[in-house]
Order: C-alpha cells, then sequence, then structure tokens
C-alpha cells in the first residue's frame, strides 16, 4: 500500500479503506450523493468481494442492497468476468418491487450502459422476451423465485458460470 493509499481510522466506511472498489465506481457513488459506506457495507463488503457465505440482518433503509451489489460488481469487474455470455450472479427476491430495486441499484453501478447485462424476471408478464434475453447473454440474473423456476424448469438457466447466488429478504 502506497503512502497515499493508507487506511482510514476515522470512518471505517472511508472509500479509502476499500482498494477494490475502482476510482470510477467512487466518482459514481460520490456524484449520488455516498461519500462512504454505511455499516452494513463496509462490515459485510470482504465477505461478499471474496463470495465467502454470509446471512445480513438489518433495518430497512440501511443499504444491504448496495451492501452486496456494490463489492459483487467490484468483483466481477476485477476479474473480467462480464461479457462472456454466462450468468456470473443470481439474485432472489421476493417481490417484482424489490427485484426492480436490486436492478437499480446494479444498473446505477455500471461504468457505461453496455458494461454488464442485467435481466430482471418476475410473473406477470412474457416469459419469452425473457428467454430470448437469455439466450443473447446476461450477466446478472435478478428475479422472484416463482419465474425463476419457471425458468429452471424450462431448461433456460445454465449455472456453469455462476460465481455468487444471493438471497435477498430470505426470511
Amino acid at each position: 500500500m502506497k503512502k497515499s493509499e493508507s487506511v482510514s481510522t476515522k470512518n471505517p466506511g472511508d472509500f479509502a479503506n476499500f482498494p477494490e472498489i475502482s476510482q470510477k465506481s467512487r466518482e459514481g457513488l460520490i456524484s449520488r450523493g455516498i461519500v462512504s459506506l454505511f455499516p452494513v457495507q463496509y462490515m459485510t463488503f470482504g465477505n461478499v468481494y471474496n463470495r465467502e457465505d454470509l446471512i445480513v440482518r438489518d433495518l430497512t433503509g440501511s443499504g444491504k442492497t448496495l451492501g452486496f451489489s456494490l463489492p459483487t460488481v467490484e468483483f466481477l469487474r476485477a476479474n473480467r468476468l462480464f461479457g462472456t455470455g454466462k450468468i456470473q450472479v443470481i439474485i432472489l427476491a421476493p417481490t417484482r418491487e424489490l427485484a426492480l430495486q436490486i436492478t437499480r441499484v446494479l444498473n446505477d453501478l455500471k461504468h457505461h450502459d453496455r458494461e454488464y447485462n442485467v435481466l430482471t424476471v418476475y410473473g406477470g408478464v412474457s416469459i419469452y422476451e425473457q428467454t430470448d434475453q437469455l439466450r443473447r447473454g446476461v450477466d446478472i440474473f435478478v428475479g422472484t423465485t416463482g419465474r425463476v423456476l419457471d425458468h429452471m424448469e424450462r431448461g433456460n438457466l445454465k449455472f456453469d458460470g455462476l460465481k455468487a447466488l444471493i438471497l435477498d429478504e430470505a426470511d
């Protein structure tokens, strides 16, 4: 670690404490008003980045979604795993609203529009369009459990590239 990259002791959430977060990501977060990681984010960042099994509980609004999304995206980015045509991450959510919220956070983390593909699946819409998107290649797959099961039963999901499985609100 260089002298200019010293670890901050004042705020454990300072970006300086997380060299895994790219400069471009830091700039994007700061432009959205996020100047440091929240407790749930800084306490779990290393575990998520290293793809360790983890159970996290915290209050609504504490930043859990960014807490798993940021280290996951940074891991995939650092290891040049985007654009392989294979699903790298599956994120399961109990509701359409939560699945869409997760997708918004993931899309906000992109360095440019085509950096990676996120597909969000849920019932009530055509499964055929979702299937077409899967065939074209998806990096991050977000969905409600019922629709994910539909895709599994149809043989639309391949797990051979999977690096992480995230259950959001698993209770």
